[in-house]
């Protein structure tokens, strides 16, 4: 065994980790709903500890927030805090696209039928008219990691990892939309996935990135 291909054990916090952010971002709990211990210990059938481990996960990727014997609640994402997460993933992606190598990437090139084929059904119509679905925003993102040739485990990974929660929460809370062009910051990217010009795949992961916005004003 590799330590790239190293997993750690799942834990009882996973889980909990888990359920805690489905819920948090299918909209369940909504921005600024308190999270109290007796409530989730009731409903998860588990102990404090697991339970406190998951929050303060969730806290350090910006999902919840913690005040010492305050408050434990959903975050409310702002402008500011979306536009950080935004800025520093589509980085990371964009260095990603700039040094990896597609010949020895087991990540395949973007079909350009998903466009037509799949996303209407969930993805905002292209001239940003509704509201980004969670569905939809997963699956770009998953576009923008392929045209990146980002890995599945280790560092940079990682990284994307605890963005994407944090952006995904911003998109459902803000209701993000796809702002004009979005299709065809697509169809670009689609045309250099896999291949071999790094600075191409970055600018269509950055095109990616920059093509999701949420409203400036939180909605009541």
């Amino acid at each position: 065994m590799t330590a790239a291909s190293f997993r750690a054990p799942r834990l009882l916090s996973d889980d909990v980790h888990d359920a805690l952010l489905k819920v948090v971002l299918d909209g369940t709990l909504g921005p600024g709903e308190r999270l109290v211990d007796d409530e989730l210990i009731a409903w998860l059938g588990v102990s404090r500890t697991p339970i406190r481990a998951a929050l303060e996960r969730l806290s350090d990727v910006g999902v919840v927030e913690l005040a010492a014997n305050r408050y434990t609640r959903v975050a409310r994402p702002d402008r500011a805090s979306f536009e950080e997460a935004r800025h520093l993933c589509s980085g990371l992606l964009a260095w990603s696209a700039l040094r990896g190598d597609p010949s020895a990437s087991a990540v395949r090139p973007l079909d350009r039928s998903v466009s037509v084929a799949v996303a209407p059904r969930d993805v905002a119509l292209p001239d940003g008219s509704e509201p980004i679905t969670l569905a939809a925003f997963s699956w770009l993102m998953r576009q923008a990691r392929r045209v990146a040739l980002v890995p599945q485990v280790g560092a940079l990974a990682h990284e994307v990892d605890r963005l994407e929660p944090r952006l995904a929460h911003a998109v459902v809370a803000r209701r993000g939309r796809l702002r004009p062009g979005a299709w065809q910051a697509f169809e670009r990217a689609a045309g250099v996935a896999g291949g071999p010009d790094g600075r191409r795949r970055a600018e269509a992961v950055r095109g990616l990135l920059a093509s999701i916005d949420i409203e400036a004003v939180e909605p009541q």
